[in-house]
């Protein structure tokens, strides 16, 4: 990690976070993720927890940045990489800054190889992230992303050609 403001609260959240056992990893997604940050990026990070019962986004400033947390539930997570691998894009951009027990670089591999068999998903995705930085930087919340991007990838990507999923309807 280097020595940015926003790696400086990941380094915080993660100790603040690693001592709670119901926490088995930690990633950073998005701009940090893939290096684009700006000083006005907000820091994107997600708890995956072994107790959590639903997924949940919570968005509050911290040391003069904002912070997007995302605490993801296991079994959520694992049913989203069974029946919505194409809906696992930013998790397949994640770094892990805390996984003591391998438990994300497991799941990290199985999207890893989900996505090396569909450049397809990963070039629709590729577009929208290029969109939303784009957007995003003119100062544009929720660019071309969220359920709109969730949506059209179900239905050009999954079995069924529509929109199944419950979960992530509104944001």
């Amino acid at each position: 990690m280097d020595t940015s403001p926003h790696w400086s609260v990941v380094r915080e959240l993660v100790e603040e976070h690693a001592l709670d056992r119901s926490i088995v990893a930690i990633t950073v997604f998005g701009s940090l993720a893939s290096g684009t940050e700006r000083p006005d990026s907000d820091v994107d990070i997600e708890f995956f927890s072994s107790t959590a019962s639903e997924w949940s986004i919570e968005e509050y400033p911290h040391s003069g940045l904002v912070v997007d947390a995302e605490t993801t539930p296991l079994a959520f997570f694992e049913h989203k990489i069974e029946q919505y691998p194409f809906l696992c894009y930013a998790h397949f951009r994640s770094i892990p800054v805390f996984d003591p027990s391998g438990y994300f670089n497991r799941k990290h591999g199985a999207i890893g190889r989900y996505f090396g068999e569909r450049p397809d998903v990963v070039a629709f995705w590729e577009e929208r992230y290029q969109v939303m930085r784009r957007e995003k930087a003119q100062g544009i919340k929720n660019p071309q992303g969220g359920v709109e991007a969730y949506d059209e990838a179900e239905r050009r990507f999954s079995a069924q050609g529509r929109v199944t999923r419950d979960f992530w309807r509104s944001v």
